[in-house]
């Protein structure tokens, strides 16, 4: 087993960075002195969101610096005060998913207020405020204008990312309803669709299996196809952000780009919403195509329902301040139907026509298996038929949470699980040769934020998940069988036996724990933590296990006589035995990370950070080995396959390395140095 080890430094430089694999936020900044411009020692910061009731308060450090760590993303009021300083008040300041705010608090000294007594001042963030005074010395009809210090926002991020807000997700018209559809959006995005591989989303020109969806800040990575793995209804999701270029240490894992969501919480009050959409033909008018033919409407049904409610666990009591639930549930149920086609089938006279006599495979299979009674004089007939198509999904997400009094410690869970069914995934004219298809995820995930100083914080998330998708080949005990086209007709007609060549079946489990812990002081911020991944993926794809036999006409199928047979066989067995399909794979990855956050002005900071990991090729552990090509000595590649041999049992050097050499450095530095300043 190979094992690659890579070191990642980077240096970088930017005034606001993106934390760890995390949905939490940093609000920092300074107070100072509005006259001289000194730092104010002490000074009170005391916030309150409403996410999760949240609220704190910490003290300014002796250089005026103060900082809020692992906050949720969500609105907060923010309150300055210190001793002979006039209070300061910060409303509806918004924090996105794992994003940092600066905001520096300019208190103005008592002896230098306007008007003495009036000591308290409310201002909105960008904006210019009237504040009217009363005193008894006052006209009230005077009033002063201030401007609300802005703070810096982010603008010079070590990341380029966006934030895909609330707003957006709730008023914007989502394709298929799919709050990721929006990221087509942004600038360096196209999506391909047209692959059928999940959304297909390709951010700079990387492919579209290179991403990284997180969501609460665990792997939420579908490895079969791309995209997110659990689905979650729009309502469930507060807002997430995507990152695609200049990623911090923390993030790995991935070339393209990094879509971090955070689900909704409770908080102190109770918020619901209940919602219906509803799709059906009656409100449609006929199509061009289906008019053109003088057709009716095409079928279509569809109902997509549910709920999202959260609040205090209980209403009343110390604990309406410290459990928090939310729950959402989502139904879809979508029928409708393919266009009108055409199936050749057998009919009532097939069997008395011919006389076929009932020991014949082919007359025990007719008479077995039921398909549509054509009252015909023909051995067989046109059947015309629209194929239904139904979709059944079921998408659920519970989450809770739980805030200690004194506010240190804060813990989360949550359950995520969708069902998606597909009754009539692959459609025969035979009700009992249809192939359903299903697929269940269920996703698992915990949280334990803790602060154990106002300078230290820590959090520790782990996650589980389980998906299962496939289909089974209905009664593989029938081989496949098919007939040659009845040129006549010019379509080869249907005989009982599913048409499906194979079954598919993909299970993966995964993983993972981080932790991880933030160091505040000074100037500096600085995050360290580490991580580990284990996946196991089972399945198997058995293709020509059940056998095909191909028939010239109806007539030689009627009469038990193939003109064609397929198998398949064990290609590495000296004897003619089917091959084992079973599969089963691990993998694992282990990293470490640590990044500084430099400020060294108001407009300019470094962001040091280096990475470990180490990570392996997928290995089999299943009974059955892949065959692998095993490259044989030679000084040029041509060399190494012209005496390459194949290995039967998976247990030699596979075809990226040659006998005694590797053609790969198990050890790569991937050095990356950029500088950034504003100007504004």
């Amino acid at each position: 087993m190979r094992i690659s080890v890579r070191f990642v430094l980077l240096s970088l430089a930017a005034s606001a960075a993106l934390w760890a694999q995390t949905t939490q936020g940093l609000i920092s900044g300074r107070i100072l002195n509005s006259v001289t411009g000194r730092p104010v020692a002490g000074g009170s910061v005391t916030y309150h969101g409403t996410t999760l009731a949240a609220n704190g308060t910490v003290k300014s450090d002796p250089q005026g610096y103060y900082f809020l760590p692992l906050l949720s993303a969500g609105n907060y009021t923010i309150r300055t005060t210190a001793d002979s300083y006039q209070p300061q008040e910060l409303q509806q300041l918004e924090l996105p998913v794992a994003g940092r705010l600066n905001i520096d608090f300019r208190l103005r000294p008592l002896n230098d207020v306007w008007e003495s007594g009036q000591y308290r001042s409310v201002f909105l963030p960008g904006t210019k405020t009237i504040v009217t005074f009363f005193g008894p010395d006052v006209d009230s009809s005077r009033s002063g204008t201030f401007e609300a210090q802005k703070g810096s926002r982010g603008t010079l991020d070590t990341s380029a990312s966006y934030v895909i807000d609330p707003g957006q997700i709730s008023d914007l018209p989502l394709q298929g309803r799919d709050v990721y559809s929006m990221l087509v959006s942004l600038p360096g995005v196209a999506a391909d669709s047209a692959t059928g591989r999940g959304l297909g989303v390709s951010v700079a020109g990387q492919r579209g299996s290179a991403s990284n969806y997180l969501l609460d800040g665990v792997e939420n990575d579908n490895h079969l196809i791309t995209g997110p793995l659990s689905q979650v209804a729009p309502e469930a999701v507060q807002e997430y952000r995507i990152s695609t270029n200049n990623y911090s240490a923390e993030y790995g894992r991935t070339a393209g780009f990094v879509a971090n969501a955070v689900t909704k919480a409770g908080g102190g009050d109770y918020h619901g919403l209940l919602y219906e959409y509803l799709k059906n033909e009656a409100l449609n008018a006929v199509d061009f195509a289906d008019n053109l033919v003088g057709a009716p409407r095409h079928p279509a049904k569809q109902h997509q329902f549910g709920y999202q409610f959260g609040g205090p666990v209980i209403p009343r009591g110390a604990l309406r301040s410290q459990l928090f639930f939310s729950s959402s549930l989502e139904q879809l149920s979508s029928h409708s139907a393919q266009s009108q086609q055409t199936y050749i089938l057998p009919t009532t006279n097939t069997l008395p026509a011919l006389n076929v006599p009932q020991t014949r495979i082919a007359s025990q299979l007719l008479r077995k298996f039921s398909f549509p009674v054509l009252k015909s004089q023909r051995v067989v007939d046109a059947y015309k038929v629209e194929q239904p198509v139904v979709i059944d999904r079921l998408l659920t997400l519970q989450r809770g949470d739980y805030v200690t009094k004194s506010g240190r410690d804060h813990l989360s869970a949550r359950l995520a699980y969708a069902r998606n069914d597909q009754p009539y995934f692959f459609w025969t004219p035979y009700p009992d040769f249809i192939t359903p298809y299903g697929q269940g995820t269920t996703g698992l995930a915990s949280n334990w934020q803790r602060s154990w100083t106002p300078r230290i914080t820590s959090e520790l998330k782990t996650s589980f998940s389980d998906d299962n998708l496939g289909w089974d080949r209905a009664h593989p005990e029938i081989p496949t069988l098919r007939v040659g086209a009845d040129y006549s007709i010019g379509i080869s007609p249907t005989l009982p036996g599913s048409p499906l060549a194979y079954s598919y079946r993909n299970h993966n489990k995964s993983f993972e724990t981080i932790f991880s812990t933030v160091l505040t002081r000074n100037k500096h911020v600085i995050t360290t933590g580490g991580g580990f991944v284990l996946r196991r993926n089972t399945g198997y794809l058995t293709y020509a296990r059940d056998s095909q036999y191909v028939f010239d006409g109806i007539l030689e199928f009627l009469a038990d006589s193939p003109s064609l047979f397929s198998t398949a066989m064990d290609r590495m067995s000296t004897q003619a035995v089917p091959p084992n399909f079973d599969r089963a794979y691990r993998y694992s990855n282990a990293f470490a990370f640590v990044q500084d956050s430099f400020r060294i002005s108001k407009r300019l900071t470094l962001n040091f950070g280096l990475r470990y990991e180490r990570f392996e090729a997928p290995s089999n552990t299943g009974a059955v080995k892949d065959a692998l090509l095993v490259t044989g000595p030679g000084k040029t590649f041509e060399q190494t396959i012209a005496t390459a041999k194949l290995d039967a049992g998976g247990n030699g050097p596979s075809a990226c390395s040659t006998t005694g050499r590797s053609t790969t450095s198990g050890r790569t530095f991937a050095p990356t140095v950029m500088s950034c300043r504003s100007f504004l």
